[in-house]
């Protein structure tokens, strides 16, 4: 991190460090993370990424559960940073989240039906 708030301001890698580290650590908005990981502009931008996935992973799953009691598959997708497969967004929540916040699956409708948050 320390390298991207070295960086040009006004360059575009200045910009993507400025967004990357708001997006991190001031707001930790899974959603800005994972579109940024996906149009960065250089691939070591993402290989740096790659050590803070798990992190926003797991706020997106802990905000899903507190908003959604469930959510398409496709939506939670977006905040977990996969694109187009239904099956690793189950494997993901799954393997981040032990014991499992899955309540079910339902694959007709492509929802995901979350376990009520305990406090």
């Amino acid at each position: 991190m320390e390298i991207l708030l070295k960086l040009d301001r006004n360059s575009n890698e200045g910009i993507f460090g400025k967004q990357l580290t708001k997006c991190v650590f001031v707001t930790e908005n899974p959603i800005i993370f994972f579109r940024l990981y996906h149009n960065n502009p250089y691939p070591t931008f993402r290989a740096m990424m790659d050590n803070y996935t798990d992190r926003m992973r797991l706020k997106a799953i802990e905000v899903m559960r507190k908003a959604y009691l469930s959510a398409s598959i496709e939506w939670v997708g977006i905040w977990l940073g996969v694109k187009n497969d239904n099956q690793m967004v189950v494997s993901i929540i799954e393997a981040l989240v032990q014991p499992t916040c899955i309540k079910s699956v339902d694959n007709d409708f492509q929802l995901i039906h979350f376990l009520k948050k305990r406090k």
